[in-house]
């Protein structure tokens, strides 16, 4: 008999600690569900990459008028995109995600730029890009887009360019907004 109510008491307490003190669920179907919906995220992303969006760059240049040039980039399919997600120590971001778009080419609308952004922007003619001899020549661009998953859902934070100086400091300029747009959308959108 005695056996018997160590045995109750033992498994009341055992039942009690368990649903006064619930552990944090880490079977895969959680991480399963976070990889499934950073997956919706990428694919979200792609479709704003096959629209073949424009990028307006605005450089420094001593010779134009304005002493600046301004050119927009079209960039084509087909690209590259890889993506990752980090477990990180944060309490706050307990997941990083990392998207990376290799976009092997991109077209100009004028090489060398023009002096104002509104003659820029009215050229919507692209052509490849040609050397001095006139040959074509590849000019990829490499983007990172940085999200963290935050109060159960994923957050944008920000985008990376690599290997080209020109997206540096041109990613909130009001032409090049929907850059930032469709990262912002691609978490949003179901």
């Amino acid at each position: 008999m005695k056996l018997h109510y160590y045995f109750v008491l033992v498994c009341s307490l055992a039942l009690f600690v368990t649903e006064a003190f619930p552990q944090e669920k880490t079977d895969s179907s959680i991480t399963d569900y976070r990889i499934i919906q950073f997956e919706k995220v990428v694919d979200n992303l792609n479709k704003f990459f096959e629209t073949n969006p424009i990028f307006l760059d605005e450089q420094p240049y001593i010779d134009s008028p304005t002493r600046k040039i301004f050119m927009i980039y079209k960039h084509i399919s087909p690209v590259v995109i890889s993506y990752d997600i980090k477990k990180s120590e944060s309490l706050i971001s307990p997941l990083y995600g990392y998207i990376t778009i290799d976009i092997p080419n991109r077209l100009t609308n004028k090489e060398g730029g023009y002096p104002c952004v509104e003659d820029c922007l009215a050229d919507t003619t692209f052509t490849k890009w040609k050397t001095m001899g006139g040959k074509e020549y590849i000019v990829p661009a490499t983007f990172k887009y940085n999200f963290a998953f935050q109060k159960g859902q994923w957050i944008f934070k920000k985008i990376e360019a690599y290997n080209n100086e020109i997206y540096d400091d041109d990613w909130y300029r009001q032409e090049n907004k929907h850059w930032i747009d469709a990262a912002m959308n691609s978490v949003l959108k179901k």
